[in-house]
């Protein structure tokens, strides 16, 4: 974008300056040679140089963005993948006569969720350094384990959801994450979007998740260019998500303890 304008200003500026040369120089009558006469033709001239010295592989910005739009996208479809399997698997386990709590399957979704997360975040790695050989200035561990953090606040972001709203959770987790990619500021500056994506980016990660990225990338993972303020947000929004999931998973068991107690009392 910013290439794009310098040159715009810089060939607007141009063609101001040779039309008015030009206006000057007939309305003096004044004669120039043809080598002169060539050069008013495009008085002013640029050359783009890389001020950043970014390397070549960069994706033209997008990897980041990309990153974000898959964590995003596993943290939605994870949480229904894993819902669903275990709702089969539990009701299969009860048929058989096996006693098997709702805690014990809570906090199993949230391991495999874990799981999950780690896994999609190692694949990210391997397919965009390896595969597409992206160009990074940070330690891909170090990235490795930012993106397992995106995953897993991406994962217990709607694993909450679902935890309140159970099957009617996609009803609002489709929208939070297509809002939460379109506000990212990923593919298109925040900037330029309508107040309704400026909302949205104040209050999802996805927003916070590309901007750490991104300073991973390309500025060397120096906290004062970004990554500090984004770390924080994102490790609040994982601990807020997180906590929320465990304090209904307490709950839960609470009930199913008292359940028993009374049972073994009658």
């Amino acid at each position: 974008m910013a290439k794009n304008a310098l040159e715009t200003i810089a060939n607007l500026a141009s063609a101001n300056i040779n039309h008015h040369l030009k206006e000057e120089l007939i309305n003096n009558n004044i004669l120039l040679n043809p080598q002169v006469a060539t050069l008013m033709d495009n008085p002013i001239r640029y050359t783009v140089t890389k001020a950043l010295g970014l390397p070549e592989h960069t994706n033209n910005g997008m990897t980041p963005f990309m990153i974000v739009l898959i964590t995003s996208i596993t943290g939605l479809m994870s949480v229904q993948m894993i819902n669903g399997y275990l709702k089969n698997i539990s009701t299969t386990i009860r048929k058989s006569g096996h006693l098997l709590s709702d805690t014990q399957i809570l906090v199993t979704g949230m391991l495999l969720g874990i799981i999950l997360s780690g896994s999609v975040a190692a694949v990210l790695q391997l397919a965009v350094f390896g595969v597409f050989g992206s160009s990074h200035s940070t330690s891909i561990w170090l990235i490795l384990l930012f993106t397992f953090l995106c995953c897993m606040t991406m994962y217990f972001q709607f694993k909450m959801i679902t935890l309140f709203l159970g099957k009617w959770g996609i009803l609002v987790m489709f929208p939070i994450n297509i809002m939460g990619i379109f506000s990212s500021g990923g593919a298109v500056p925040i900037a330029t979007l309508p107040l309704i994506h400026h909302i949205f980016s104040t209050f999802l990660p996805a927003r916070h998740m590309v901007d750490g990225l991104r300073v991973m990338l390309y500025y060397n993972g120096k906290l004062q260019a970004g990554l500090g303020i984004s770390l924080l947000i994102i490790l609040l929004y994982f601990v807020l998500f997180l906590g929320t999931c465990i304090a209904v998973v307490t709950r839960t068991y609470k009930k199913e303890h008292s359940k028993t107690k009374a049972t073994s009392t009658s």
